[in-house]
């Protein structure tokens, strides 16, 4: 056969062989990716609008107020305080009670529902409770806020602690709180640019929505969201001991400002630590430094609630975290568990 002949045929066999091969690593993904979103969730799709931030003196940012926005697919309607939840009456009504609950993300219930948020669980715990029957109406105000540490969720209870009027005052402590914003940078800078949506620091137009729109195109993929997430884990620096000594120091003096704060408004303080989900199956540093947290508010006289054991308890229930797949914050059904912790401690006092 001439050499002419042969080519076109080589060439057939070659391109054969490439589609056999995509077909391939095709089918292998499409396994792969079944296996990923069976393994570990399929990925939460976002919804815009998505939230944005303006500048607040004593905490560098809030919510803009009165503007409503999703956590994935759930709607955070926004008050004219910047709070999440419904508005909030400006005098008690008759037999009231209030409860403050200041917190990061976990509080203001990323990736939940309004009714599914902790908040909201602990009101309805409580006006439901056969302990608390026919004594009080409760209300829990929502006062957690995307990323606050304690120093921002303080110059929340200072600037409307006296206008919120509450009785209790929850400060809810998560690992993550150790890692302060610099507020005056934070809110000159928000100051001189005016409000930002939060996930990408500037304002969702033009190219940075384009960005927006691809990133979540591919976040759609389970297996593309593991590879980031190991390696997010993988490029983080862990901090040194050092850093968390300096934390512990600074807590102590928030702690102080905390039982200040309370005692001029006439609130109770509490503190209730959130668990970082992976002590809910073995002990690490994370818990180590829980139970350090704890022991020192309850050095300064402030209540300790304690949620890692019901926690812990609904992980033996259900065999796996209960936390959104490829985010970490917990889900409403752990939202309900440490309500119901905290509704029991409440009444029984």
């Amino acid at each position: 056969m001439a050499p002419s002949e042969d080519r076109p045929r080589s060439a057939a066999r070659l391109r054969r062989k490439v589609v056999a091969l995509l077909l391939s690593v095709a089918v292998g993904c499409f396994l792969a990716e079944l296996f990923a979103r069976a393994r570990y969730g399929t990925p939460l799709p976002e919804r815009l609008p998505i939230g944005r931030v303006e500048a607040n003196s004593l905490r560098g940012w809030q919510m803009v107020p009165d503007e409503n926005h999703y956590t994935y697919e759930h709607l955070v309607e926004v008050n004219s305080l910047g709070l999440r939840g419904p508005e909030i009456a400006e005098n008690k009504s008759p037999g009231e009670r209030r409860i403050l609950a200041l917190g990061d993300s976990m509080i203001y219930g990323q990736g939940v529902g309004q009714g599914s948020t902790l908040p909201a669980h602990l009101e309805r715990e409580l006006n439901e409770s056969e302990e608390l029957a026919n004594q009080t109406r409760w209300t829990v105000i929502n006062g957690g806020h995307r990323a606050y540490a304690t120093n921002q969720e303080l110059g929340l209870l200072r600037e409307l602690g006296s206008q919120l009027a509450p009785d209790i005052v929850i400060l809810f402590w998560y690992d993550n709180d150790f890692e302060e914003y610099d507020l005056a940078e934070t809110f000159a800078e928000l100051k001189r640019t005016g409000p930002r949506t939060f996930d990408v620091g500037d304002t969702l137009e033009g190219w940075t929505l384009v960005e927006w729109r691809i990133k979540q195109v591919l976040r759609r993929s389970a297996l593309v969201m593991i590879a980031h997430d190991r390696l997010r884990d993988g490029l983080e620096k862990p901090k040194d001991e050092q850093f968390y000594e300096e934390g512990f120091a600074t807590l102590g003096l928030r702690l102080d400002e905390f039982v200040e704060m309370c005692a001029a408004i006439e609130a109770r303080p509490a503190l209730a630590v959130i668990p970082v989900a992976s002590t809910l199956v073995a002990d690490n540093k994370a818990s180590q430094r829980a139970t350090r947290v704890k022991e020192l508010a309850a050095s300064k006289e402030i209540e300790v609630i304690d949620l890692h054991g019901g926690l812990q308890s609904l992980v033996e229930e259900l065999g796996s975290l209960p936390t959104l797949p490829y985010d970490g914050h917990y889900q409403g059904l752990a939202n309900l568990r440490m309500a119901r912790i905290l509704s029991h401690s409440i009444a029984s006092d």
